[in-house]
């Protein structure tokens, strides 16, 4: 009985979100000391807080057991959308998937890149290497004639068997230097 207590206790924990969180290493594997003020994601990914006014909105970069890691970050404004949703004049998302080999990460990256699909048109693709990754820079217009946004460049790239993507979106007229954003954004990055 004490042992069905505990597992319901425990599975009620985790589907609250009171899950243990990650263990944070004391240095990255550049030898840089883990920094209090990142965003971690799963123990291994140290992100510094991006610039321009963007500031924290989610995460379950702490989740203990987790594959799937994400932080949203989002400036300007915020619009009430007509589905209740709600909007900001741009939008930083960063998802980092956990994979078995780096060949899985790669095949991760390409379904994501198929995902942009019809409602997106990529007018510059770039490689950049930015902590030691490499990463592949669509720079994309969204066509869809009811999408919040109306340009972004996403970033995919893989270290070791983790497969990372970074989207950066914003509105028109929004005053915001999606390539120098970016790559900013990306030099932030530390790895365990």
């Amino acid at each position: 009985m004490k042992k069905l207590i505990a597992v319901i206790l425990a599975l009620m924990l985790t589907l609250t979100g009171c899950a243990p969180a990650a263990r944070l290493p004391a240095y990255m594997s550049d030898g840089t000391p883990w920094d209090h003020s990142w965003t971690g994601l799963g123990g291994r990914i140290g992100v510094e807080q991006p610039e321009n006014g963007f500031v924290l909105l989610t995460t379950n970069g702490n989740a203990k057991d987790a594959d799937l890691y994400y932080a949203t970050w989002i400036a300007g404004q915020e619009t009430k959308l007509p589905n209740d949703a709600y909007a900001y004049d741009a939008q930083l998302y960063l998802m980092a998937e956990d994979c078995h080999l780096e060949t899985d990460a790669e095949d991760t990256l390409s379904l994501w890149r198929e995902q942009l699909g019809g409602d997106f048109a990529i007018s510059e693709e770039r490689q950049i290497t930015a902590a030691g990754v490499e990463y592949t820079l669509l720079f994309y217009d969204c066509l869809a004639e009811d999408a919040h946004y109306s340009c972004g460049v996403m970033a995919l790239g893989v270290h070791h068997a983790t497969a990372i993507t970074v989207d950066l979106a914003r509105v028109e007229g929004y005053d915001l230097d999606l390539s120098a954003m970016i790559e900013d954004f990306l030099k932030g990055f530390h790895f365990a």
